[in-house]
């Protein structure tokens, strides 16, 4: 499979727009997770890793979850520079981590409107919650697909309707959703376009 990432791995870190957005993402997570110290954490469609290290010293596991293996070797070489003993990394999907070991929280921003099949990746990720683990999501509200033009994924957005729906059918339910950031990204015309993202906290119902 083509790693549509790989010309972007490298500059990944370094572009402004993405760090705000990460910055931001990072204060809700911080804001809205229960626990500040806990076993096991997903940092699925990881990237290159930015969120799931924040909670590395936090944290005694971290699985990271890509299916970029260029945005995936930059990660190993931030662990490797770092000594990380205690970071685990998956190239693929949530269905090759072990059902078993529970999670206490599993965080993934801008990657499930890359992922075709939606309700299967919550009812995977609902699975590998611990009992009173948290889901916090962060991506882009409803667009008209100019957000990533000229390619094309598999959903320009959510709305809350929709991942409500969801959720509940994978056992889960919505705690909070709200827009926590607004990036301004140039569009197809060449002008500034406003898209519209959210942060949704779920736990199993």
């Amino acid at each position: 499979m083509e790693d549509t990432f790989a010309a972007k791995a490298n500059e990944w870190d370094s572009n402004p727009l993405r760090a705000e957005m990460v910055k931001k993402f990072l204060h809700e997570v911080h804001k809205y997770a229960i626990s500040e110290k806990r076993e096991r954490m997903i940092d699925f469609g990881c990237g290159t890793g930015v969120v799931g290290l924040d909670f590395i010293q936090s944290t005694s596991e971290v699985i990271f979850i890509d299916t970029s293996p260029a945005m995936l070797h930059v990660l190993r070489q931030k662990v490797s520079d770092a000594n990380i003993a205690h970071a685990r990394i998956i190239e693929g999907s949530i269905e090759q981590s072990d059902e078993a070991q529970k999670a206490d929280l599993i965080t993934s921003l801008m990657s499930i409107h890359h992922v075709e099949d939606i309700d299967l990746i919550l009812r995977q990720m609902a699975a590998r919650l611990t009992p009173d683990g948290q889901l916090i999501i962060g991506d882009l509200m409803p667009e008209d697909g100019s957000f990533h033009h000229p390619e094309v994924v598999p959903h320009n957005g959510f709305s809350a309707e929709k991942l409500e729906k969801s959720l509940a059918e994978a056992g889960m339910k919505i705690s909070h959703f709200s827009v926590f950031h607004t990036m301004h990204k140039p569009s197809q015309n060449g002008e500034k376009k406003a898209f519209d993202l959210f942060v949704l906290v779920a736990t199993k119902a």
